[in-house]
């Protein structure tokens, strides 16, 4: 069940004997896409690097993870057809022109985008991913970066947010979109689906 508001999230407990330890937001999207490819459930991630990890509060190592001392949190996993291509991803999706140049599109399961707290409400638990998108100017781009790591960039009359469960876009065919961190190509039509509680995340 996704999380509530006043609700307490998770529950202490170590990761599963079969569960993945992933580094990395990028290792996290190959488990969703391994275990989409092979019609499996997908494994406990233990997580201890990238924006995903970040959010949920994880430290650095590994071995606090087979232990009592970890929280084991139900996190939602995100499908998405890049022209009727399936991918996944555990943290975001960013489609965008070098140094942010034109109209941008940022998904975002987590809060954090790299250094910057790109989506300060985005909770990886509520069904819902953030949706920001927007077109700025070169001075607003640099007012932006400056605030970017607080979170303090929004709102902004430039930029867009919106929470929703399904998306559906329409690109021009030239904007890269990186999935967690790697490029995937230049899709035209993208459409994006939370699963809610697709996942446990220990940390």
């Amino acid at each position: 069940m996704t999380i509530r508001k006043g609700e307490l999230w998770g529950e202490p407990g170590p990761l599963a004997n079969d569960g993945l330890v992933v580094a990395s937001d990028a290792e996290a999207r190959r488990e969703l896409e391994a275990a989409a490819a092979d019609g499996r459930a997908i494994r406990e991630l233990g997580l201890t690097g990238g924006d995903l990890a970040r959010t949920l509060g994880a430290r650095d190592g590994a071995s606090r993870l087979g232990t009592d001392a970890s929280m084991r949190l139900p996190i939602d996993a995100v499908q998405v057809f890049l022209d009727d291509e399936e991918h996944w991803f555990a943290a975001h999706l960013v489609a965008r022109r070098p140094l942010w140049q034109g109209e941008f599109t940022v998904i975002m399961n987590a809060e954090y985008l790299g250094e910057w707290r790109m989506a300060p409400a985005s909770h990886p638990n509520d069904g819902r991913v953030d949706v920001i998108t927007g077109r700025l100017s070169l001075g607003d781009r640099f007012k932006a970066r400056s605030r970017l790591t607080a979170g303090m960039h929004l709102p902004h009359p430039d930029i867009s947010v919106r929470r929703l469960r399904k998306v559906d876009l329409v690109l021009d065919g030239r904007v890269p979109v990186a999935l967690d961190g790697e490029m995937v190509g230049r899709p035209r039509n993208v459409r994006v689906i939370v699963h809610p509680d697709a996942v446990i995340g220990v940390v």
